[in-house]
């Protein structure tokens, strides 16, 4: 048997073109939804990985860092996972356009003022005199600029020294060494998340 007819659209193409939208829109949100904690959790170990392969982090475990800041005991375990722990997966007005989806995803990393990591137990060293450095922040935000004047760091196997490698004696000047140095904009976390950028983009890719 063969059935003959004819559909007639009574709608325009805009609007039929809005209700086919309209239909996706939910389906194409609940997926990005539920995909964004396996995003946020491959996210974060990338976060990690970039933060414990980054200079900055590797001489802070027991190089010049370590004893530039007379540490007496590791702290990038916990300044990374307070970093890691900052960091989430948001989707904001997302909404279906004609041409594809808007504002989909964004991945926040790092709040901009340190508040999670100036506010750390290990973001501050006291000396013998009682003086509080907070060496995190000259690492993050001094740049080269001068810190301690009339006093120098000398390296050696001095008895006295809480990072067993250093003490700080008159004379001469300190400052974060150049090749570690920071700004509020490039710092080890910037740059360490930089390096990692193009595998973040593509673990987000393959996640949806």
């Amino acid at each position: 048997m063969n059935l003959k007819g004819n559909i007639k659209i009574i709608d325009s193409n805009i609007k039929v073109e809005a209700n086919i939208l309209k239909s996706m829109y939910e389906g194409v949100k609940n997926i990005l939804f539920k995909s964004k904690p396996n995003i946020e959790s491959r996210v974060k170990q990338l976060v990690r990985e970039a933060l414990y392969k980054c200079p900055e982090i590797e001489s802070l475990q027991g190089g010049k860092l370590k004893f530039d800041f007379g540490l007496d005991s590791d702290p990038t375990q916990e300044i990374v996972e307070a970093i890691v722990a900052s960091t989430y997966v948001y989707f904001k007005n997302f909404k279906l356009v004609k041409n594809g989806y808007s504002n989909v995803l964004s991945v926040y990393i790092q709040p901009s003022d340190f508040i999670n990591l100036f506010s750390l137990s290990s973001a501050s060293v006291v000396t013998e005199k009682g003086v509080e450095l907070p060496w995190l922040s000259w690492l993050l935000t001094q740049g080269d600029t001068i810190l301690i004047t009339q006093h120098h760091v000398t390296y050696g196997a001095y008895v006295d020294s809480r990072s067993g490698g250093a003490v700080m004696k008159p004379g001469g000047i300190f400052k974060v060494d150049s090749k570690f140095s920071g700004t509020p904009d490039d710092n080890f976390i910037t740059r360490a998340l930089e390096k990692y950028q193009q595998q973040i983009v593509d673990t987000i890719g393959k996640s949806l």
